[in-house]
Formats: structure tokens, C-alpha cells, sequence
């Protein structure tokens, strides 16, 4: 295989659109994923009323705290179970009132499995 040649150039696009031509969310930085996430949240679970506490404090019946939006790369479960329970530590230890929840964001967890 020639470097630079057309053959190359696809599976460098493929690995970023993945293989349904979307944009793969493994290539997009951390920032952009977050926005992603929290556009997702606030479209989704918020707009819909799909969850009281992602609403107000009112219809959770709760102060409502921060929620971190962590992005973890890695690609195996042995990482990915640290990752997740880190963060169920990082709840437990924290304030209702400064960290309410965690919306882990793994984009190249599974991708290829």
C-alpha cells in the first residue's frame, strides 16, 4: 500500500465517520463532545421532562447542583469500570448542592467491538 493513496485516505475518513458516513464521535475534542452531551441533555431529557431533577429544583424537590460531564477515551472495560467508579465515588463524596449528577461521556468505549 502506498502512503497518501486513495485506499488510505478512505479508511482515515472511515475512521472518522465511522462506517454509517456520520461523523464518529471518537474525533471530536472534549470540549465539542461535551457541548454535544449537554446539548443532548437539555433537547432530550430536560425538553421532554423526561427526568424531574434535570428540570428544576422545584419539580425534583431537591437543590439541584452541577452536573460533570467527564470524558473518558479509553476503548476496554477494565478502564472503563475505573472510570465509572470513580465517578459513583465522586457522587457519594459530594454535595447534593455542587454536584447533583454525572453524564459520563465515553465515545470510544465498545466502538469496535
Amino acid at each position: 500500500e502506498v502512503k497518501g493513496s486513495a485506499t488510505e485516505a478512505s479508511m482515515a475518513e472511515a475512521d472518522v465517520y465511522g462506517p454509517w458516513g456520520k461523523l464518529h464521535p471518537g474525533s471530536l475534542s472534549d470540549e465539542d463532545l461535551v457541548k454535544v452531551n449537554k446539548e443532548w441533555v437539555q433537547s432530550l431529557v430536560a425538553g421532554l421532562g423526561v427526568c424531574p431533577f434535570a428540570t428544576s429544583s422545584e419539580k425534583a424537590g431537591l437543590p439541584l447542583g452541577d452536573v460533570a460531564y467527564p470524558v473518558e477515551r479509553c476503548a476496554d472495560a477494565e478502564t472503563m469500570y475505573k472510570t465509572f467508579w470513580a465517578e459513583v465515588a465522586r457522587l457519594q463524596e459530594s454535595d447534593e448542592r455542587s454536584l447533583s449528577t454525572t453524564m459520563l461521556v465515553c465515545p470510544n468505549f465498545c466502538l469496535r467491538s
